[in-house]
Order: C-alpha cells, then sequence, then structure tokens
C-alpha cells in the first residue's frame, strides 16, 4: 500500500472510494491555521467527500499535493483516503494545524 506525506496530511492508496462520496471542486485538503497557507492537489486530480473524509482519485496522467512551505509531492494514478494527523490534549483529540 502506498502512502505519501506533506506536513500534517497523510495520502493512503486504497483499494475502492466509498459509495456514499460525492465530488468537490474544492482542492484544499487542509488549512494552515497560522500562516493561512494551505495543502491543496493540482493535475488530474479528482476530490470526493464522505461524511467523514477526503478521497482523491488521481488520472493517469498523474497529479501533485502542494503547499507553500514544503516540497511538492508527486501522486500516480489511483485511489487515496485523506488522513489529517491528530493531536492529544485532555480535553480532546484536534487536528493538527501547519
Amino acid at each position: 500500500m502506498k502512502m505519501y506525506r506533506q506536513g500534517d496530511v497523510l495520502i493512503q492508496e486504497v483499494k475502492e472510494i466509498p459509495k456514499e462520496a460525492v465530488k468537490i471542486t474544492d482542492p484544499v485538503l487542509a488549512h494552515g491555521e497560522v500562516t493561512g497557507h494551505k495543502h491543496q492537489v493540482v493535475g488530474a486530480v479528482q476530490v470526493m467527500q464522505s461524511p467523514r473524509q477526503k478521497y482523491l482519485e488521481v488520472e493517469e496522467d498523474g497529479g501533485r499535493l502542494v503547499h507553500e512551505e514544503h516540497g511538492a509531492v508527486e501522486l500516480p494514478a489511483g485511489k487515496y483516503a485523506v488522513i489529517r494527523q491528530r493531536e492529544y490534549n485532555p480535553q480532546a483529540n484536534r487536528y493538527v494545524m501547519d
């Protein structure tokens, strides 16, 4: 199983994308809380949203995950789940912010 990481975003290969995931037009996978920078996909990539998480379907031409402070990550054709890193504090789990 292929995995790609950029900062607090992990892209993990999956066999299938859930049927309830719907196509969305927003290429942003995560926003930076402090800097305003964002992790987003460019190229031949379709972003889908299920009630619990985002998914990517990368076409044969491939795509890239880009961010203003990180090097671009090349994504080969395939289906992927987008996983956001979380951190624990005594009150609640929360997403890590760049």
